[in-house]
């Protein structure tokens, strides 16, 4: 199944960064059964996600969630498109949209949903965790559930 998958996959490419970004997916893919992480999009998410990648010309680098120290509370969530996932990172697909994430923040982020949404204030994608105790009203951070800091 996979070789068909490449067969076809690579016969869309046009040029070598082509072939990388394809490769890069569909190691995503790969791993993303292996390590059995779990990140939803929503429909408006990934839409945004899609625009920005035209706008900062990474259309076929993954979609990089990581968790950072810092922010309003505890964690924050950063995310940025990255051409070069470490060979560590756990992968995942969620509508098209190829996501990496590095092992320390995997178990901060395994069930995220994002979500993307725009009121008169401007537009920001929102996150809703599972393993969040408590998040801080400007809601990219938070504080995870003390089970997860005692690792």
């Amino acid at each position: 199944m996979v070789v068909v998958i490449l067969f076809l996959a690579t016969s869309q490419a046009k040029s070598l960064r082509g072939y990388l970004a394809i490769i890069l997916q569909l190691r995503c893919l790969v791993t993303g059964f292996m390590s059995n992480l779990s990140i939803s999009l929503s429909p408006a998410a990934v839409t945004e996600v899609e625009r920005l990648r035209r706008k900062q010309n990474c259309l076929e680098a993954p979609l990089r969630v990581r968790v950072r120290s810092g922010g309003c509370a505890e964690l924050y969530y950063d995310l940025s498109f990255e051409e070069n996932p470490d060979g560590e990172d756990r992968c995942c697909t969620c509508d098209g949209v190829a996501i990496a994430v590095d092992v320390l923040s995997l178990p901060y982020v395994d069930g995220l949903t994002i979500d993307y949404t725009e009121d008169l204030m401007g537009g920001g994608f929102r996150f809703h965790n599972p393993h969040a105790e408590r998040t801080c009203s400007c809601g990219h951070s938070f504080v995870p559930q003390a089970d997860l800091t005692a690792h």
